[in-house]
């Protein structure tokens, strides 16, 4: 905190390993300056920085296979949010750019920052209320300009935390009451589809897992243990 300004940053690297972005950003600006770096260390592209204006909130590095994406939220006035992304390439440059208006009124009870993942079509933002009810939001790299993001309202019940796609199903991670943990798939539609990929022999691992990408019919997920970050293939029958 400066001056009654919040200062964030966040930092991840790509899947690949070969280059790491970091973000900062501030209460005061509208958009984060950020920095990508290469396996030497070496500065990527030209680092960017922030614009004034606005306001800032929920700044995240989403991992992508050759760089990554930065995610966050402005609040433009009372009654409009924008949820904003900026996909960088391997060159360090912006690759795709969205700025959506969030159809998540302030009475709705939604609040907090989203759980962030890139799925086929684009990325999905999951939001959560304080009595428990959840909304993802999609945001299609296709879609025509002004056209508002996807809204899927979750129905009570719906287990786990986003943590990616695929086909046309988002994978959610789920805790038992045993502690036990799986992914169970839902459908754009807000359906379970009853199946369930148990995560085997792990139980106690301090972060919450995300699938890194899809291959076929299977996906690569990643988590960390006490002594050991884990990815791991598993199967989609």
């Amino acid at each position: 905190m400066y001056k009654g300004q919040t200062v964030t940053f966040d930092m991840d690297a790509s899947w690949d390993g070969h280059r790491a972005v970091f973000a900062l950003g501030d209460s005061a600006n509208s958009t984060p300056a950020f920095a990508m770096v290469g396996v030497d260390a070496s500065v990527v592209g030209t680092p960017t920085g922030s614009l004034a204006g606005g306001g800032l909130d929920c700044l995240q590095v989403v991992s992508t296979e050759s760089a990554a994406t930065l995610s966050f939220v402005t609040r433009e006035s009372e009654s409009e949010i924008l949820w904003r992304l900026r996909e960088l390439d391997a060159e360090g440059q912006v690759a795709f750019e969205a700025s959506e208006p969030l159809p998540l009124a302030d009475d709705t009870g939604f609040t907090g920052c989203p759980v962030v993942v890139e799925v086929p079509i684009g990325y999905a933002g999951a939001w959560t209320s304080l009595d428990g009810q959840g909304a993802i939001v999609t945001v299609t790299r296709a879609a025509d300009i002004g056209a508002p993001p996807l809204l899927l309202e979750l129905p009570e019940g719906v287990p786990g935390m986003l943590s990616g796609a695929i086909d046309e199903d988002f994978l959610l991670v789920h805790q038992a009451a045993d502690e036990t943990r799986s992914v169970t798939r839902l459908t754009r539609d807000g359906e379970l589809t009853g199946t369930t990929y148990p995560f085997p022999g792990i139980v106690d691992f301090p972060d919450v897992p995300r699938v890194l990408r899809v291959q076929g019919n299977s996906f690569l997920l990643t988590y960390v243990t006490e002594s050991a970050r884990v990815i791991e293939q598993i199967e989609c029958p």
